[in-house]
């Protein structure tokens, strides 16, 4: 990653079309990184379902154990290896925000997405 591409950070409540604003930005030739999909790998290795229980219970896990900011962390760290623009989707605490502003500084917006 080169210190003028962006890391865009999404968050919303379920269902209000983070998915859409993911693919247009992949459109526009962002990298993709999903808190659901990192957690899915960490459910697949432990060998449990994909469940929603599932995801919550490995996210509050992780972050209670490694700090509130781990997943963040992890795929901002996948996104440092691309020689492009990345786009972390899902990102649910202020403490992930934190991070990623203090890290990637005036490079980071935070998109918000609320619809019924």
């Amino acid at each position: 990653m080169k210190k003028e591409d962006l890391i865009i950070g999404i968050t919303g409540t379920i269902c209000a079309g983070k998915g859409t604003l993911v693919e247009a930005l992949q459109e526009q030739g962002f990298a993709h990184f999903s808190v659901r999909g990192f957690l899915e790998e960490g459910l697949e290795k432990r060998g449990l379902e994909k469940s929603r229980d599932n995801l919550v219970n490995l996210a509050n896990e992780w972050r209670e154990k490694f700090g509130p900011h781990y997943i963040a962390e992890r795929l901002y760290e996948q996104a440092q290896k691309q020689q492009k623009n990345a786009v972390i989707e899902s990102i649910r605490n202020i403490s992930e925000v934190d991070f990623l502003r203090e890290n990637a500084g005036q490079s980071f917006y935070l998109i918000g997405s609320d619809a019924p």
